[in-house]
């Protein structure tokens, strides 16, 4: 997935600053974009090189490998990280009455 085609998916089906939908529709829609953006190899069966121990390392691979991959695919998979990572504090803010 492109830079564009990251922005055309996310304005035509959110808007230009995620005002249509709900947080419980962003989190629904992510895991379609995510499979958009990184979709499974075509027999379905993803090898792991590096099994990451705990969260701590898997963020330091995945930002690592992120700045050497295409710019695009680097945006893209940034942007979505992002996201979620701004999901994950809402539904905490959420759950704590904030």
């Amino acid at each position: 997935m492109t830079r564009q085609e990251l922005r055309e998916w996310v304005w035509n089906r959110w808007g230009a600053r995620l005002e249509r939908p709900s947080l419980d529709e962003l989190r629904e829609g992510i895991v379609e974009l995510q499979a958009l953006a990184s979709p499974p190899p075509e027999d379905k069966v993803f090898v792991l090189d590096d099994v990451a121990s705990d969260y701590e390392t898997a963020m330091r691979e995945f930002f690592g490998q992120t700045l050497a991959g295409p710019e695009d695919e680097a945006l893209v998979q940034l942007w979505i990280t992002g996201l979620e990572l701004w999901l994950a504090l809402m539904t905490r803010e959420e759950r704590s009455g904030g």
